[in-house]
Formats: C-alpha cells, structure tokens, sequence
C-alpha cells in the first residue's frame, strides 16, 4: 500500500517493557480514505510494521506511544482542513453566557455553593438568597408555583448536615432536549471550581460500570486531577439507566454512615461530592425513587428573543448571510433547540447555501428525539401559543405563516400528538382536565360537543380493538384538536396526572372479583336464579341492608323475641350465601369488622353517605360470632 506521508523510521523498535518511544507523525500529508479517522488509520499502518517484524507488542502499547493528538473536528476532506463544530466554538464559557432560564441558574449555583464547606472546607461568604428569588427559582410564571409543590418538587433549603452537605445531596436537572441542560451544568461546575467528571448512563447500562464511575468520583477521599480540583459527577441520559442503577445512586445519597441497610452499606463513606443527573422524561417509572431524594429543577425551553440574539452574533462572526424572518422561522422549526440551530446554520455556511425562509422551511431539523412528554404535550392543547412580535420579521415572513393563526394552531397541535409518548394515557388526560381550564361555555355548548366527541373516540376505540378496524386509527387524536380549539386559553394550565379511569378499571376488576366470589359460594339452590346482573342490581343492595339488623350491642340473651327473630334470620341468610364479617386493622392502626367478600364496595358509591345506619363494632363483632357457631353446629351435623 502506497503512502503519501513522511515517518521517521525507526532502526530497532525496543522490547513494550522498556517503556515508550516517541513516533513523528506528518499530519499535513495525511490522507487517509474519506471514511476513516487519520490517526486510526496510522495506528492501523504501524500495528502491520510491528507485526512484521515478529514482535511481541500489542496495540494498546501502540496506543499508549506519545504523540499530538488530533483536536475533535469535522474533517473537511474537500479543502484539505479541519473545520471545528460551532456547537463546542460558540458553547457558554461563562456563567453570564448561559442562554438558559436565570432563575434555574442561580439556584444550581446556589445548591453547589452550598458544598464548599465539605468539599473545599470554606465558610459561606455568600449572601442568603431570599424567599422571593427561591420561589421564582423554578422557572415558571407565578400560578405554576403551586402546582409545581404538590407534584413534590421541593425548594431548596439552604441548610447543612452533619456533613456540612446540603440536604439534596443531587440534582435532577431535566428538560426538553437542546435547551442546555449539560452545558449548565458543565459551566456552573467550572465556575465554582470543580474539576467535570461526565459520565453517560445510556451507555454504561452495566452496574459495575456504574459503580466504578460513581464511586471514583464522590468518595470522601480527595478525588483529584491534574490540576488537583475536586470532582464533581455530572450523569446524562440518567432516564436510560437501568433500574439497578438507579437504586444504587438512592441508596449512597441516602447512606449516612450506619444509616443504610445491610453491613455493606454500614461500611460505606458517605456521599461527599456533588452529583447533577440530566434527563429528558421526568416522570420515566424508573426515575420514581430518585426523584423523592433529588432537587428537581425543571429547564423551560429557551426564550426565543435570547436565542434569535446568539444566533445572530454568531451568524455575524462568521460573516454568514441571513435575515430575520429566516433566523425566527430556525427558531421556530426546532422548538428552540439551541444545539439543532447551530448546527443548521454551520451546515448552510459549509454547503454554501443562502439563509433563506424558504431554505429553512425545506431544510429537515429537529428531529431529535421526536417523542415528548405527556405533559409537555397537554400543554400543547391547553394553551394558546403566544403572538410573536412583529419587531423582526421580514418580507418573507406574512400574516398568513404565523404560528398563532388557526391553521398553524391545528398543525402545530398535530406535531405535538404525534409525538406524545402513550396515546392513551393522553386521551384520558383530556378527559381528566378539560373541565378544569378557564373558558367561558355559560350555556355548556363548548362541553357537550367535547363529550360528544370522546363517545366517538370510544367508538372508533372500541372497532379497533374488537373488530380490529385499523383504518380508524388515525382518527382517534383528532379530538386533541378539537379540545385545543374549544378549550384552551391563554393561562398557564394546571394539570394533573390521570388517575380516575385506571382507579375506575381497578375498582370495576375488584368488583367483578366481589359478585364472582358472591356466585361461587352461595348454596346450589341459590344458584339457579343469581347471575351477574341480578347480583348487582337487586341482590346485593338488598344483603347489605339485611345484614345490618336493627339490634342492640349487648348479649344475646338479654334480646327481645324481635331482636332474636331478625339475628337468627339475618345469621341464616349470611350463611346461604356464605358472607360474613372479619376483623381488619386500618392504617390508623383501629380494628373494624368490615364485609367478607366486600359487598359494600359493590353497592354502595364512593363518597356518598348511606341514608342506612350501619351497626356498630360489637354489634358486627356478635353477627361474627353467631355466624361461626351456625356454621360449626352445620358441620357436625
């Protein structure tokens, strides 16, 4: 094989034991094929000479040799340089570069402040944030607050351990993608003097792998680099690790020397350096147990008029063309992906392609991780976009192209459904919160259209999956456009997380599971006249109130003739269909004699008080009582 380069030769090649030798390399007339890294392909080359020459050196020797590495670059193999990605070139150096929310800034600043006492041992000479700036910390107009509290996202508490560590011990730091979660977390470790140790939990899926990293980083010995600064782990992709994984990161953020369960983690150093974990989904099931133990900050995605500014300072040091209406149709085509922009723009710039609108809408961006979170896309329907300014818009860009006309409203709306993550975990979640927005329907016109429209999603549900009618599949988010157009409103929406239609399908499960054990185990000449229906609606109802006799809580044998007839009738009927009453312990830690099987959950609405006195304890406790007895005298007979 022919080579276009000049080496140094190397007369006799030492034995690997004697240590390493210095090879030259000619970089300029380098030339290796189009698809393959230049210093790749020279390790490749020697690794051939070594072995010919029969000796005994493998290539991680040859990797381990001194030499200048190659700084990480796009190879421009037309023009014969390298040109750097302006993604690394123009990234924030400084915390005054940041583009992201300043209010989650200061607060993962604050949060890594508060460690300098354990790990750099300093008194604070910070001045305490105050409870206005802590409140705005999240990043969310001001009726997100309350919501943002009971979904359990603490505010953080400036107070010490035993440790002189802060109370949240991590950080989940989570956001849509491109808003620069890594990068903040980066500059901020840099700015206040740790050495970045990253690590991508999507990659080392292993434990063992997980732990090296882990432990390497935050142990109370003094993790040091060449430049002798603390570590401080960031972990990306933390949504993509395994649940084990996870688990053990809980478990050392809770291990407080003895504090842990089991002699391994007694034996084990508390956590003493700061841990910033990034995701994409916050509300990934694996995430459950991280989240209770982490301080959650959520990044909202960056504001357009910061974004359209770095774009345009970048476009001019590059002496790049462009126009305003182009830059703002790039912001808006990749949801104000930073890193997507960027990268469009240095694309254009190379392929020597003008800026244009039309460039932009024809060009293919953002489509990095498609999918979006369900409440990012209840968002989506709920709120009406807001009106751009028409400050820097163009010729190009018209009325008729603006995002808050009903046309792009409908498309935009569509995007978002597509990318949603569980569709029908989405659709209840219109029908859970849709009544909950701020319209205005004093004839409740807006709400029956709305109700019709989910019977006629629950039609085209139900041919799909019993008749297995697929063509009406794409139909069934067509009712997330029509609640966006009936629905929302121009206020920040409080949502909730669906719970009513899968606490209803349990509850339905546990009383199928009731009137089938109700069937099963009444007597046999019972049995020819009780079905499913029957039981529900005239039998049941009826047992539960025969069941509660009107009887006094004493002995049985200070009762009356008519108190006697009702138990002794009341004792018989519990026997042919084989209910009774059993002791339980609630929460509270109380015994109460409840239903066995639970009739009462069958016939009786949740919330709703009962017209019928129900007996009290001993009263129920004496039913027990006879009903065992009646069933012992039965057995021996």
């Amino acid at each position: 094989m022919e080579k276009d380069m000049e080496v140094e030769t190397l007369s006799s090649y030492p034995h690997k034991a004697s240590g390493s030798f210095n090879i030259e390399i000619d970089y300029d007339n380098l030339k290796p094929s189009a698809k393959e890294d230049p210093l790749n392909w020279y390790l490749r080359e020697e690794e051939k000479k070594l072995r010919s020459h029969n000796l005994d050196m493998d290539i991680a020797d040859i990797q381990s040799t001194s030499y200048t590495p190659v700084p990480v670059a796009a190879y421009n193999s037309t023009e014969g340089k390298e040109t750097h990605l302006w993604v690394n070139k123009y990234a924030p150096r400084r915390f005054i570069d940041l583009l992201s929310d300043d209010g989650i800034n200061r607060t993962l600043l604050t949060w890594l402040k508060l460690w300098d006492q354990c790990v750099f041992k300093k008194q604070k000479s910070w001045r305490r944030s105050s409870s206005r700036e802590v409140r705005k910390s999240v990043g969310y107009p001001s009726q997100y607050h309350k919501f943002v509290k009971e979904s359990g996202v603490a505010e953080l508490s400036e107070e010490l351990d035993k440790y002189k560590r802060p109370m949240y011990k991590t950080v989940l730091l989570c956001g849509p993608p491109g808003v620069g979660k890594t990068t903040l977390a980066q500059t901020i470790a840099r700015h206040c003097g740790y050495f970045v140790q990253e690590m991508n939990a999507s990659n080392d899926r292993t434990l063992e792998n997980f732990k090296k990293h882990l432990d390497g980083a935050t142990q109370m010995a003094r993790t040091v680099d060449s430049e002798s600064k603390p570590h401080c782990l960031i972990i990306d992709e933390i949504d993509g690790a395994p649940a084990v994984s996870i688990n053990y990161l809980v478990s050392l953020v809770k291990n407080d020397e003895g504090s842990g369960k089991g002699s391994k983690a007694k034996n084990r150093p508390p956590l003493c350096r700061p841990v910033i974990c990034i995701c994409n989904d916050l509300y990934k099931i694996s995430l459950r147990e991280l989240r209770k133990v982490a301080l959650i900050l959520q990044l909202p995605p960056i504001e357009p008029r910061r974004l359209f500014d770095r774009l345009s300072q970048i476009c001019q040091k590059e002496d790049l063309a462009t126009e305003p209406s182009s830059l703002e149709a790039l912001c808006e085509k990749s949801s104000n992906d930073v890193r997507s922009c960027i990268n469009t723009l240095q694309f254009l710039k190379i392929s020597n392609t003008p800026v244009s609108y039309k460039e932009i809408q024809s060009t293919c961006i953002g489509q990095k991780d498609e999918q979006k979170s369900l409440f990012t896309t209840w968002h989506e329907i709920f709120q009406l976009p807001t009106l751009k300014r028409k400050k820097h818009v163009g010729h190009a860009m018209n009325q008729e192209q603006d995002r808050s006309l009903l046309f792009h409203r409908i498309l935009n709306v569509w995007d978002a459904i597509n990318k949603c993550t569980d569709e029908q975990l989405f659709r209840e979640g219109l029908f859970e919160n849709y009544l909950k927005m701020g319209f205005r329907d004093s004839r409740l016109e807006k709400v029956t259209f709305g109700t019709d429209w989910l019977c006629f999603t629950d039609q085209l549900e139900r041919m799909v999956n019993e008749r297995q009618r697929y063509e009406f599949l794409p139909y069934q988010n067509l009712v997330a456009i029509v609640f966006h157009l009936l629905f929302a409103t121009n206020r920040y929406p409080k949502l909730q997380f669906p719970h009513t239609y899968r606490e209803s399908i349990a509850r339905l499960s546990r009383n199928h599971a009731t009137v089938g054990t109700i069937l099963n185990d009444m007597m046999p000449k019972l049995r020819p006249f009780a079905n499913l229906l029957n039981v529900v609606l005239e039998t049941a109802p009826w047992l539960w109130c025969i069941f509660q006799p009107d009887i006094r809580p004493m002995n049985s044998q200070l009762y009356s003739v008519r108190e006697k007839s009702d138990m002794q009738r009341t004792v018989e009927t519990m026997i042919q269909y084989n209910i009774t009453y059993s002791q339980q312990r609630t929460p509270e830690g109380q015994y109460v004699f409840v239903f066995e099987p639970p009739i009462e959950d069958v016939v009786r609405f949740a919330g709703v008080k009962s017209v019928w006195k129900a007996l009290v304890y001993a009263a129920r406790q004496l039913l027990a009582h006879e009903v065992l007895l009646k069933k012992v005298k039965i057995s021996e007979t």
